[in-house]
């Protein structure tokens, strides 16, 4: 079966994870999910499979998002990520998005997080 979007999921949180999947299984696509919770699983799965968008949380236990922005970047300058946390003030999504992230939800908004890729990708194709 091919996907119409393969997405990588930087999170810890076992049932924030569960409320941003099924909203992103509310998109109207064939998706390709993967969870990841650590550098290493991050590292090791963008090189396995080509990624259309990832999305992170900002507070990790073993990095920081920056931390894997810059794994990402690294990896694939022009992959776009979205962060998607309940622990960033108006500082760290300055900064996060000047360090080249597409956008920012909150985790109590997640009803804004299918526009965002949308938005994306009618911006980029």
């Amino acid at each position: 079966m091919k996907h119409n979007l393969n997405i990588l999921h930087v999170e810890d949180n076992q049932d924030d994870a569960v409320l941003i999947r099924r909203e992103l299984f509310k998109f109207d696509l064939e998706i390709y999910y993967k969870l990841v919770d650590d550098a290493q699983s991050l590292t090791a799965s963008l090189k396995e499979k080509k990624w259309d968008i990832v999305i992170c949380d900002f507070t990790l236990p073993s990095f920081s998002g920056l931390d894997a922005l810059k794994i990402i970047r690294d990896y694939d300058f022009e992959l776009p990520v979205i962060f998607v946390s309940s622990t960033m003030d108006d500082h760290i999504v300055s900064l996060v998005l000047n360090e080249g992230a597409f956008d920012y939800v909150g985790k109590n908004n997640l009803v804004k997080l299918i526009p965002a890729i949308r938005q994306y990708f009618q911006n980029n194709n």
